[in-house]
């Protein structure tokens, strides 16, 4: 091997020197075209435009929060969300019926704020149960 160039990597690359050799897009196709088959089925998972979905906008940085009331304890909490585009932070928050003492509510966070990235092609689901009755808060920014 003194004096040759050494093998090229099977991605193209010779192993000791980056940058040099073939380009990774002339291995791996980084885009085309999308068969209709594909296109079909994901747009049967879209939520928009079906009965009983919502649509909201948030803007960047924004913040939006859909509060519910829970009457009874066990109550099963779904929520099916998707984006048109970019991430979004998703969190459940639980504010007791009755208001601590000086005024303010001791609510607890039952599910952590949390980026979600982009679902923008399938839908984000979820659900959980809660323990007791009050208001559970479903913050997404």
């Amino acid at each position: 091997m003194h004096g040759r160039e050494p093998p090229a990597s099977p991605l193209g690359r010779h192993p000791n020197r980056p940058g040099r050799g073939p380009s990774l897009p002339s291995l791996v196709c980084p885009g085309g075209e999308v068969p209709d088959e594909y296109r079909d089925q994901l747009a049967a998972k879209k939520l928009w435009g079906r009965e009983g979905v919502q649509k909201r906008s948030v803007e960047r940085r924004g913040r939006f929060e859909l509060p519910l009331r829970v009457e009874e304890a066990g109550s099963r909490l779904r929520w099916s969300f998707q984006t048109a585009k970019g991430d979004l932070a998703f969190g459940v928050r639980f504010e007791p019926f009755k208001v601590a003492a000086g005024g303010v509510a001791a609510g607890e966070q039952m599910l952590e704020m949390h980026r979600v990235p982009s679902c923008s092609l399938v839908p984000e689901h979820g659900s959980l149960v809660c323990s007791r009755p009050g208001t559970c808060k479903r913050p997404a920014s």
